[in-house]
């Protein structure tokens, strides 16, 4: 077949035409992935909050949340207290925070004061309760000096069962170590020895996996896994829908057998997300991510 010269000229002119195209287009698809790579990467986190923008309800006096969101309210039953001349309010959010800089939640304790709900309340987790599989990372500094004897709670997670006794989990400080409980037995998931490793006044990294049908538990320290049940049987039922206090609960008796002077335990940089947070160097992680308010408080649950 005779092809005439006009034709490859024709085609000549087309590659000329196409192949700046493909190229553009390869260009824009690059710059397009660049921009939405934050995106991508954070598009797992259900909630964030690194405490630094927090500017008013910052400390605890009235049940309002502190300012940047996402949280429903602060729990009141305890507000301020004066031991050794100095006084406190029992949770306060202020400077500084990890690495020295922005903000932390400090939850302070001292002998005879603070035994009971004293912090930040439940959150209801963006979504309701559609999550089966979550990661829950916070940083925490435990002072040396905070007392090991006393017994109590820290964090209660929630579902949406309406099955009462089958609709919570239970972190505790319980007889030294670290134990998760949520209707059945104690299990242990931080030994004594663990706890006190941390109990040094430097933050660590927390990280709980938590899947209820997937039935698992984690617990990792510092990116390290310290325990693992890639087996567990859930006494609880219904999908994980928010947190009733955060980070510390009552004292078993409601006393506070707690040292005898001030001291605070810190948390900061809390992500909730739905794949594996772990560690961040350095200071503050990434600005919490902008939370739509509630349109209803949540229901009040009875705190025992």
């Amino acid at each position: 077949m005779h092809i005439r010269q006009s034709d490859h000229w024709k085609e000549s002119a087309m590659r000329m035409i196409i192949n700046p195209m493909v190229h553009l287009c390869k260009t824009l698809t690059a710059l397009f992935l660049i921009i939405l790579w934050p995106a991508l990467v954070n598009g797992a986190t259900i909630f964030s909050d690194n405490f630094d923008s927090c500017t008013s309800n910052c400390t605890l006096t009235t049940a309002g949340p502190p300012s940047e969101g996402g949280w429903n309210a602060w729990v009141t039953w305890e507000l301020t207290a004066t031991v050794g001349g100095v006084t406190h309010n029992s949770a306060e959010i202020t400077s500084p925070g990890r690495g020295g800089t922005g903000k932390s939640l400090k939850m302070w304790k001292a002998a005879g004061v603070f035994g009971d709900y004293a912090g930040l309340n439940m959150m209801t987790f963006p979504g309701g309760g559609t999550y089966d599989h979550i990661f829950m990372r916070y940083y925490i500094k435990i002072p040396a000096a905070l007392s090991s004897s006393q017994d109590y709670k820290l964090w209660r997670l929630m579902t949406n069962s309406g099955t009462a006794g089958y609709n919570e989990i239970y972190l505790n400080y319980y007889g030294g170590t670290w134990s998760i409980y949520d209707g059945n037995a104690w299990q242990n998931v931080l030994t004594s020895a663990q706890y006190n490793s941390i109990r040094d006044g430097n933050w660590h990294c927390i990280e709980f996996e938590i899947g209820i049908s997937s039935h698992t538990l984690r617990l990792y320290v510092d990116g390290v896994v310290k325990y693992e049940d890639k087996n567990r049987t859930w006494h609880l039922t219904g999908n994980l829908s928010g947190m009733q206090h955060f980070f510390i609960g009552n004292t078993y008796d409601h006393t506070g057998k707690w040292q005898s002077g001030w001291q605070a335990m810190e948390a900061d940089d809390f992500v909730l997300s739905t794949t594996y947070v772990g560690p961040v160097s350095g200071g503050a992680s990434t600005p919490p991510l902008p939370i739509p308010k509630q349109p209803n408080p949540p229901v009040i649950i009875q705190l025992q």
